[in-house]
């Protein structure tokens, strides 16, 4: 039931949660996870340069979580020389904030991009929050407003490739938690000022279905930091269903959805996508209605911060997102700087909720391992689950 505040006493709510984020009685305690070696998959680009490695997969043990999404996989180093340490470093763009030492033993997570570093095997609370609005900021299509954070597939992808290729600077380099509509965020990462036209690549049905049969389509001409969308017309959806971005060769990172228990994991590509190939998400009459591209982007992508305190409205008979327009009310500071106003379009074609989504930013650290991190982000709300 919705609960009548007065406009002022709305503010405070708000600025509350937003400073906590969600109620540290809603978050739940840590799983207990387990590692198995999984000999059925491979690091590709270990295997091309005679590096040992070792693959686990694990599982997450998350309360009420689905199996296909309560796992992630753990790729381990043994022991490796100061060339090969270099080779995968450069391969995937670690930035060297973890050093060499002889005889010690790696986690891929060392050499990955310091924005997945601080993002990956943690969870992110999800939280709702309805509530009634001053007559001149409502939405006359939705007079109720829902507040919600959280992180979805398509955030956790556009964060990572932002600023993709800006030096890492300890407390100098920032990142973002946050959740903006499907409809803006693919308009933005399909806009081709921002991607490089030469790599854009279209992948066949059989291309996005599991297994080895479209595994050359998928990773001829890839490197790391591309990003795959599966889209889809299906049930009268519109756009993106799943946003993964490619590591290696079928090996990805992602966010499998924008629940609390829904971890930033690294996948293999049969892994990720058969979740989105089922019934669960859509229909089998439908499924032959998803198509797979590739983008490399090669610009950085607008801060989020940038998109708050405007509504973005999808243009039904242009088929074209967003078309940003100013609230008719003016939004107090801070709100204005934290928080976006969107319409959701959910892959059913129906309207969800008028939303106000907030936007936390962090000063970039490292930890004691010499990982990046999200400084003060590591709380109840945002945390290790392996």
């Amino acid at each position: 039931m919705t609960r009548k505040l007065f406009p002022m006493a709305i503010l405070g709510v708000l600025l509350f949660m937003f400073s906590h984020f969600v109620s540290p009685e809603i978050a739940f305690s840590a799983s207990k996870a387990d590692k198995k070696p999984d000999p059925t998959k491979k690091l590709v680009f270990a295997e091309k340069n005679r590096i040992k490695y070792e693959i686990y997969k694990v599982n997450l043990n998350l309360p009420d979580q689905l199996s296909e999404l309560d796992f992630t996989y753990s790729i381990e180093f043994p022991s490796l020389t100061q060339e090969q340490f270099d080779l995968l470093m450069n391969r995937f763009k670690g930035q060297n904030l973890v050093t060499w030492k002889a005889g010690q033993r790696y986690s891929l997570i060392d050499f990955l991009h310091p924005k997945i570093q601080a993002l990956v095997h943690r969870t992110l609370e999800q939280n709702y929050l309805e509530f009634e609005v001053p007559e001149d900021w409502r939405n006359p299509m939705r007079p109720e407003m829902e507040y919600e954070t959280g992180m979805a597939c398509w955030d956790t992808v556009y964060e990572v490739i932002r600023e993709f290729n800006a030096p890492f600077r300890d407390g100098v380099t920032e990142g973002r938690l946050f959740h903006i509509g499907a409809p803006l965020v693919e308009a933005v990462m399909k806009n081709a000022a921002f991607f490089d036209k030469k790599a854009l690549q279209s992948l066949s049905f059989s291309g996005i279905l599991p297994g080895e049969k479209g595994f050359s389509e998928r990773n001829s001409g890839r490197q790391f930091g591309d990003v795959l969308m599966i889209d889809t017309m299906a049930n009268g959806g519109i756009g993106a269903a799943h946003v993964m971005l490619w590591l290696d060769d079928d090996l990805y990172f992602e966010k499998p959805d924008m629940g609390s228990q829904d971890p930033f994991r690294l996948v293999f590509y049969e892994d990720g996508v058969r979740f989105w190939l089922t019934d669960i998400v859509i229909s089998e009459e439908n499924r032959e209605q998803l198509h797979g591209t590739f983008y490399r982007y090669n610009k950085p992508l607008p801060d989020p911060l940038s998109f708050t305190g405007r509504t973005y409205l999808f243009d039904w008979d242009k088929g074209t997102y967003p078309k940003g327009t100013k609230p008719k009310g003016t939004l107090p500071k801070p709100i204005a700087d934290k928080f976006i106003w969107n319409l959701d379009i959910g892959l059913g074609g129906g309207l969800s909720k008028y939303r106000v989504n907030p936007v936390q930013r962090f000063k970039m650290g490292k930890d004691s391992s010499c990982r990046a991190i999200f400084i003060g982000a590591d709380k109840d709300w945002f945390k290790k689950v392996f």
